[in-house]
């Protein structure tokens, strides 16, 4: 089952929530979840310093396929980051992806 979007347009209402699409720039650039910011899984953990000076900062990432965010998430608790949460796969979501050609509506697999 999908996930709706509408999760993540509550996170994003929260100003201190930072959420993360951990694909490279040019998946980002085809369809991404509005409102979230694109770093790259293997450039995230010498980058999270110009996000966050705090390891507190609630901190959300997805990727691909799921792997990715798991690894990233283990590798920002160790780097001493508290609230870090994975948010999965991005097919796992549903609903309202912005394109190059506007907002699109996918479905996909239910």
């Amino acid at each position: 089952m999908k996930k709706d979007i509408s999760k993540i347009t509550e996170l994003r209402l929260n100003p201190k929530n930072i959420i993360i699409d951990l694909r490279m720039a040019w998946a980002y650039d085809c369809a991404r979840i509005p409102g979230t910011l694109n770093v790259p899984a293997d450039e995230l953990l010498w980058r999270i310093g110009a996000l966050t000076q705090r390891f507190d900062t609630p901190i959300y990432l997805f990727c691909t396929s799921g792997a990715k965010s798991g690894a990233v998430c283990e590798e920002l608790e160790e780097t001493g980051y508290l609230n870090v949460h994975d948010l999965g796969l991005l097919s796992g979501w549903k609903h309202g992806f912005e394109t190059p050609f506007g907002l699109q509506e996918y479905e996909g697999d239910t």
